[in-house]
């Protein structure tokens, strides 16, 4: 692990559990503590210079967002993604999602669209120079904009959740489905019809669920 997480901890009592769960969930998604690694809290109470109590809170919380397993005479390790993993996320989230986008067009401001233009320019640039980090972290700041603007709390919160695990299943396993211009194009038509007021609620949602499908699809057939 990296010694900038320890760099950046807010060493005040009542942050030490959300910064440990916060800096963990991270190197987890990104990878750096990959499948299967485990969590040993004597390890981590020495990499953080912290006490056992934060360390298990940081715990309980990754087991609570299915990062980790508490496994018996195990201990806790970083859950291993299968391909179950991925088609179960993608099946779940397809339908969310869609609905999402539909409640967005309805509830989004000029500030919104801005903010969705932005992140596909930084889309069109990771693109052009072929940066898988890049497009993916420009991909997520596409979707969670819209998501964000639903308006619907509980339906915001069920994805932000299911998109952690998606953004987590391409960092595991960079390169694959690396279709750039596909998923450009459908972003731009998606950000087309967030711009036409004349757009159909129904047939956006339709659209974002089709291409949400379309992509778990290519993304399971790429991995061996």
């Amino acid at each position: 692990m990296s010694s900038r997480f320890i760099d950046d901890m807010d060493f005040r009592p009542k942050a030490i559990g959300q910064q440990l769960t916060s800096l963990l969930k991270e190197a987890i998604v990104n990878g750096e503590l990959a499948g299967g690694e485990k969590l040993v809290e004597r390890d981590l109470e020495k990499k953080f210079g912290v006490s056992r109590s934060p360390i298990r809170e940081a715990i309980r919380d990754l087991e609570k967002m299915g990062l980790v397993d508490i496994v018996p005479r195990k201990g806790t390790v970083v859950k291993v993604i299968t391909k179950k993993d991925i088609e179960e996320s993608h099946i779940v989230r397809a339908p969310l999602e869609g609905l999402a986008a539909k409640y967005a067009f309805l509830n989004m401001d000029e500030k919104d669209r801005v903010a969705l233009r932005k992140a596909l320019q930084q889309m069109r640039v990771a693109t052009e120079s072929q940066d898988h980090d890049g497009f993916w972290a420009s991909h997520n700041k596409f979707h969670s904009t819209f998501i964000n603007a639903c308006g619907l709390g509980l339906l915001s919160a069920l994805l932000r959740m299911l998109r952690l695990h998606s953004y987590r299943h391409r960092m595991v396993f960079p390169h694959q489905d690396d279709d750039f211009d596909s998923h450009l194009a459908n972003h731009v038509k998606i950000m087309d019809m967030f711009d036409n007021p004349q757009t159909d609620p129904d047939k956006l949602e339709r659209f974002v669920i089709d291409h949400i499908d379309k992509a778990r699809d290519r993304f399971l057939a790429s991995i061996k």
